[in-house]
């Protein structure tokens, strides 16, 4: 078992391999736009677990998802060159939807702030007409 540690630096360095395999090294026309926005790996150091941020639709996405998840052999191999582990973490990637969610709730916020502008502004109207 590493250490707490251990693992936060070898997440680090995995993330940035991983980063540079899918934007270098992985040549398969179906992966577009992915930015990993994180990485978790087992405290045995046996799997990790890649968020991935995908842009499109959902059709996009899951095509995607599927080819990264159909790569990740690869993925490991090139990642891994450079790391003395007793054995490759098997990989597998995961949505991250957090992105979609922030800009829900900014939707949310930002349909909520007009809705407050525009009873504040019938009020208003309101407030005039009575002191006429």
């Amino acid at each position: 078992m590493a250490s707490p540690r251990r693992i936060a630096k070898l997440e680090s360095f995995l993330k940035r391999e991983i980063g540079e395999v899918l934007l270098h090294k992985l040549n398969d026309p179906r992966i577009g736009f992915v930015s990993i926005t994180k990485v978790e790996l087992t405290r045995d150091c046996s799997h990790l677990k890649v968020f991935v941020s995908v842009l499109g639709d959902d059709a996009a996405r899951n095509k995607i998802m599927h080819a990264l998840n159909g790569s990740t052999k690869f993925i490991a191999k090139e990642a891994c060159k450079h790391l003395q582990l007793h054995a490759m973490p098997t990989i597998s990637f995961s949505k991250d939807r957090s992105i979609e969610k922030g800009i829900e709730i900014c939707k949310i916020i930002d349909r909520l702030t007009e809705e407050r502008n525009s009873r504040d502004s019938q009020e208003d109207e309101q407030n005039e007409e009575d002191q006429e």
